[in-house]
């Protein structure tokens, strides 16, 4: 039984013990410019997956995709989000911002969320700790944050008015013109 139990305390001591040493001897690559290998790529997806799942309030969104919400949804999301996520005016266009973190920032007009409204809505509002991603909860407003999900679910297939609209607001470089309240045509 001694040692049995002799075995148990130096297997936790090398469970422990092994992780601190490969980090407190500096072997953890922490450079932000390394591509993120599969398995750590999976494990925290898991994790942001399955924390949202566990702490999100499952609520339905209560922004409708009117061409208002839409409009100013575009405009909150080239002002706040397109630096990092590229913008939208030129679905082409990736953000070299969003490349230069670790993980890299998901492009996310060029590649809708398959996640659910209530979900993204959860991770734009608190945020992702050790990501880069900001929580938005003390800087906007609930319905502004909805704005910005409705706009990103719908982006690929905006109205004629919008999509007119985000082609003179938006701009190819990821960065909103000064003043949101008059979007000013973009100059030739």
């Amino acid at each position: 039984m001694r040692g049995f139990l002799l075995g148990v305390l130096i297997t936790l001591v090398v469970l422990i013990g092994a992780p601190f040493l490969f980090l407190k001897l500096g072997y953890l690559d922490i450079r932000a410019a390394q591509p993120i290998n599969g398995v750590e790529h999976s494990l925290a997806e898991m994790a942001m997956d399955s924390s949202v799942d566990r702490s999100a309030p499952h609520t339905e969104n209560p922004i409708q995709p009117t061409d208002d919400n839409l409009m100013t949804g575009a405009m909150l999301y080239e002002k706040n989000c397109s630096l990092c996520h590229g913008s939208v005016a030129d679905k082409g266009h990736v953000s070299p911002m969003g490349q230069a973190f670790y993980p890299h920032v998901p492009q996310i007009i060029r590649r809708i969320p398959g996640d659910e409204d209530w979900h993204l809505f959860y991770v734009t509002k608190y945020g992702i700790r050790a990501t880069g991603m900001p929580a938005w909860e003390k800087t906007m407003k609930d319905d502004d944050l909805w704005r910005i999900i409705t706009f990103i679910k719908h982006s690929d297939k905006l109205s004629p008015t919008v999509q007119e609209m985000w082609q003179t607001f938006g701009t190819p470089s990821g960065i909103a013109p000064s003043s949101s309240a008059n979007p000013a045509p973009k100059s030739k």
